[in-house]
């Protein structure tokens, strides 16, 4: 497990996103706005694109709005963590991220598969 995803779960106790964002006094909010992004973070807030959420191919699991949300936001919390205790690795800062919420949410796959669903 990465530092970083080893650390969330210690001193949070919980792999839930929305619990974790609710510990550190981060605010969720759904937007649309074109799809540039998918998620956004400041220090305070969450934002996830519900453009991208319009692009969910089930209704259920990881690859669904609910599932798809949980990634999103688990992503951007892994920047907002990684910078709060200063975590560095040496690969590429999104490599890191994905490694974090693939241990943090326990996914069998790589997150960055998402990608797929919002390219098209």
């Amino acid at each position: 497990m990465t530092e970083l995803a080893k650390k969330a779960v210690e001193e949070f106790g919980t792999r839930d996103v929305y619990e974790i964002a609710r510990r550190l006094g981060v605010s969720i909010d759904f937007a649309r706005w074109p799809l540039v992004t998918v998620g956004e973070c400041e220090a305070c807030t969450i934002r996830v694109n519900l453009t991208a959420l319009d692009r969910a191919p089930h209704r259920r699991g990881w690859f669904s709005r609910d599932g798809l949300a949980r990634i999103i936001v688990a992503h951007e919390l892994g920047h907002l963590l990684a910078a709060r205790w200063g975590v560095e690795d040496k690969r590429a800062d999104e490599g890191l991220i994905h490694d974090f919420v693939r241990e943090l949410l326990e996914l069998q796959f790589d997150p960055a598969e998402c990608e797929r669903f919002w390219k098209r």
